[in-house]
């Protein structure tokens, strides 16, 4: 027993001794200071050779102890011989172990024999049995930015199968929150191994690289990628898995990371002979964080180009408005609109988002959903709704329900283009995002004059002395948009029955037939305006009684639309005057003295008292009182 502890245990130490000899003595050679090994340095010499004699000393031992066995103790030694093999991947093959010789201490003197040839066999069957795979591989833990290209998963994979003959046969990966498409997971894709997948539940192929089949489960939110018939090798599956990427296609990612794990890998080695296993449970993590990037919003509606004659209520001037933010969380913080050709700005009217804005400089409000500021260069007046935050389904409504309106009775002859020209969302522009569209979405509103009626306005009806000139103030006219038309614009009538009209032209106004009883006037509004607001009246010689001042005006239809007229009549009243009355010349007469002179003829005239009578006469004067006249 002491020899086989002597065999066994010195065997052990030899070895140990050989080995902590070698490693010690390599790493003294690598080792470097000062730009040399460190077993050149004398003290480290000294030690190595210690370590070196301590290992002799220990095989001597044993040597010489094995040599002193008797033929009893050898049978056992023979008896209790085993064999052993510690290699994870030993070779399929039987181990023949053959005793060939056995030596006794006798020597040879005298001719003597201490040695015979033997063939004791003894055939080791080695039965192999699968080693689990032993996998590895950093998470790069990437940021994919909404947009941009696939980013890499994984580095410094590695894959020891143990057994050299194993392929790898299959994987399983997993992916946390997918959920993005419009079929859950269809915009989200793995790269692997040559295919591309896409992580929608039940997606499947029949070919990799390396694997014969793949399959993906979305259970919840987490996809479960399966990769089975697999022949690739260790290097296959390392290069494939430092290539693998992530991508999201969506223009609207949901912005939570995603949890990449390699959870399984199998080999094709075989489980019998109570093998370890095929197959070795991984948690392999890299988590890919999802930053957002925000997308310009896709505008588009129909310009109803509506006709909006002068008059006419408010007119539509969109339909079928599309908005559309790509964000599901955004919303619509402002939008801006022009009109071109604004001339009557206190009279031009946008309404939008349930408030009508007047198109005047710097007319500032809210509406809805926003605050509200026009600004008017030149002709083109633009509207700025800021500040919103209003759905894309109100802002569509906004758009479809918006109208013009313009009240003024003489508007400009020009068509108003109205022009979406920018809509913002509330995504921000964060990671080179982009939240303004820049728009031309027109809609033309062509404006229809309508020729306007002219008005006169009159004064009181009048009162005048007999024979005696009536200034009649208070006449004019009005009509806003007759001198758009062509020269002479209006026509301006004044009769009277009983007397005599007389005005003062104005500025260019042209008078016919003036101081009569019928008398026209042609001009500009303004100009014929200021001419008969200078009429006069004056009553025919010794006329007393009514009369009628009949005035009248046409526009000639010069808008359009056919002549449109007015008339008004103003009542005036003479009164009489009591007229100085007159006698007439009476001939020179001739009579005797002591005589006397009859049938003196002269007659007396009082044009307002018609016909005489005696008891209207009386005698006036006698130029010659000595003589006596009678009448």
């Amino acid at each position: 027993r002491d020899v086989e502890r002597s065999r066994g245990l010195g065997d052990v130490y030899k070895r140990q001794a050989k080995v902590c000899y070698r490693l010690t003595g390599a790493y003294s050679r690598i080792r470097t200071q000062f730009n040399m090994p460190i077993g050149n340095f004398e003290g480290i010499e000294e030690a190595l050779s210690r370590i070196a004699g301590y290992a002799y000393q220990l095989e001597a031992s044993r040597v010489m102890t094995a040599g002193a066995v008797d033929p009893t103790t050898m049978e056992g030694i023979i008896d209790a011989a085993t064999y052993q093999n510690d290699s994870e991947d030993p070779t399929d093959a039987d181990r023949v172990v053959t005793i060939t010789e056995i030596v006794d201490t006798g020597g040879t003197a005298n001719s003597g024999d201490e040695d015979t040839t033997v063939a004791i066999i003894s055939t080791v069957n080695v039965d192999l049995v699968n080693d689990e795979p032993v996998v590895g591989a950093t998470g790069e833990n990437p940021t994919f930015v909404e947009g941009a290209a696939a980013e890499v998963l994984y580095n410094s994979a590695s894959i020891d199968l143990i057994e050299a003959a194993d392929a790898v046969e299959g994987m399983i990966i997993t992916i946390t929150n997918v959920t993005d498409g419009a079929t859950a997971g269809i915009d989200e894709v793995l790269e692997f191994n040559g295919a591309t997948i896409t992580l929608d539940n039940a997606n499947a192929g029949t070919s990799t690289t390396d694997f014969g089949n793949w399959v993906v489960a979305l259970g919840g939110s987490t996809a479960t990628v399966t990769f089975t018939n697999g022949t690739g090798t260790p290097t296959d599956i390392e290069s494939a898995i430092d290539a693998a990427t992530y991508e999201n296609t969506s223009d609207d990612p949901t912005d939570a990371n995603r949890v990449v794990t390699i959870t399984e890998l199998d080999d094709d080695g075989s489980t019998g002979n109570a093998g370890d296993d095929d197959t070795v449970a991984l948690s392999i993590v890299t988590t890919v964080n999802v930053d957002l990037v925000n997308d310009e919003p896709v505008v588009t509606a129909t310009g109803t180009d509506p006709a909006f004659d002068e008059g006419d209520s408010p007119v539509v001037l969109y339909n079928t408005a599309s908005v559309n933010l790509v964000e599901a969380s955004d919303n619509v913080l402002g939008l801006i609109i022009t009109i071109s050709n604004v001339t009557e700005t206190s009279e031009e009217f946008l309404s939008i988002d349930g408030t009508t804005i007047t198109l005047d400089n710097l007319e500032s409000g809210t509406t809805t959903d926003f605050d509200y500021d026009v600004a008017v260069a030149g002709t083109t007046a633009t509207v700025t709704l800021s500040n919103g935050a209003a759905s894309a389904a109100a802002v569509e409504a906004d758009i479809d329900a918006a109208t013009y309106e313009n009240t003024s009775d003489d508007p400009t002859d020009a068509n108003r283009v109205i022009t979406i020209t920018e809509l913002q969302d509330t995504g921000g522009t964060a990671n080179s995002g982009d939240d303004t569209a820049t728009l031309s979405i027109t809609s033309t509103v062509n404006i229809g004059l309508v020729n306007d009626p002219p008005v006169i306005t009159k004064p009181v009806d009048q009162t005048a002395d007999e024979d005696v000139a009536l200034a009649i103030t208070g006449i004019s006219v009005a009509d806003p948009d007759a001198d758009m038309g062509t020269a002479p614009f209006l026509s301006f009538t004044l009769d009277v029955s009983n007397g005599t009209i007389s005005v003062t032209a104005s500025g260019s106004a042209i008078v016919s037939n003036n101081a009569s009883a019928s008398v026209s006037v042609t001009g500009s509004v303004a100009d014929v305006s200021g001419t008969v607001a200078t009429t006069t009246y004056t009553s025919d010689l010794n006329y007393n009684g009514a009369d009628t001042l009949v005035v009248a005006v046409s526009d000639g239809g010069n808008t359009g639309g056919g002549n449109l007229t007015d008339s008004e009549s103003i009542g005036i009243t003479v009164d009489p005057v009591n007229d100085i009355p007159s006698i007439s010349d009476i001939a020179d007469q001739g009579f005797t003295e002591a005589g006397s002179v009859t049938g003196i003829a002269f007659t007396v005239d009082e044009d307002d008292q018609g016909s005489l009578t005696d008891e209207d006469l009386s005698l006036i004067h006698i130029s010659e009182p000595t003589r006596p006249l009678y009448i």
